[in-house]
């Protein structure tokens, strides 16, 4: 299967996984793929146009889910583990400048995505060849959510995870996927979406 088929394949995967975690089993229907997996709302954009909630890969489809997305835009990646384009966490380490860095692009583009969706966070999911999803989030948040849950962080709690910082000394969180939803959950995200949006209206 191709790349391009394997990733709109893990979008419908991680759209009725996610919905079900945020609807606690009850709905897998409540988040699905953004139109072209956000490439219409990025074309827009380069004409001055926003697409409101169709940045990154996914999106809600009932508006139960839209405090999950007015605080992160969600991308997901699937395969990038053979050839140039294989993902090697190792490059943000030694090589962080390199044009090969696949691991900085997707930071980057999820960086430009929650700036054009006006949103404080992000969620990077990638999946590579027979291996479990595994999640990448801004330390930020996750600092956010351990206080909003009042629990310890997610490598006290006991996910495998590391805690990973670029030379401009932005860190980021990344863990398995699986371990994020067991510790976070729906009220933690909506805690901490109604305290940023709380900002914005003082702000305005």
């Amino acid at each position: 299967m191709s790349r391009s088929g394997k990733g709109t394949q893990f979008e419908r995967h991680l759209s009725k996984m996610i919905s079900l975690w945020w609807t606690g089993g009850d709905r897998d229907d409540v988040i699905w793929r953004t139109q072209q997996s956000g490439g219409r709302a990025t074309q827009r954009a380069k004409s001055g146009r926003r697409t409101r909630y169709n940045y990154g890969d996914l999106t809600f489809t009932d508006p139960v889910a839209k405090p999950l997305f007015d605080l992160l835009i969600i991308s997901a990646k699937r395969g990038y583990t053979k050839g140039n384009g294989c993902v090697d966490i190792l490059d943000a380490v030694d090589c962080p400048d390199s044009k090969n860095n696949t691991f900085g692009s997707w930071v980057a583009e999820c960086y430009r995505d929650a700036e054009l969706a006006q949103v404080p966070y992000w969620w990077l999911v990638f999946k590579r060849d027979r291996c479990a999803p595994v999640c990448i989030m801004p330390e930020l948040l996750h600092l956010e959510l351990a206080r909003c849950l009042d629990r310890v962080k997610l490598d006290e709690w006991g996910a495998h995870c590391f805690l990973i910082s670029n030379r401009l000394g932005t860190k980021f969180r990344m863990a398995a996927f699986s371990d994020v939803l067991k510790w976070c959950n729906r009220k933690s995200i909506e805690k901490v979406s109604a305290k940023f949006y709380g900002k914005l209206r003082v702000a305005a």
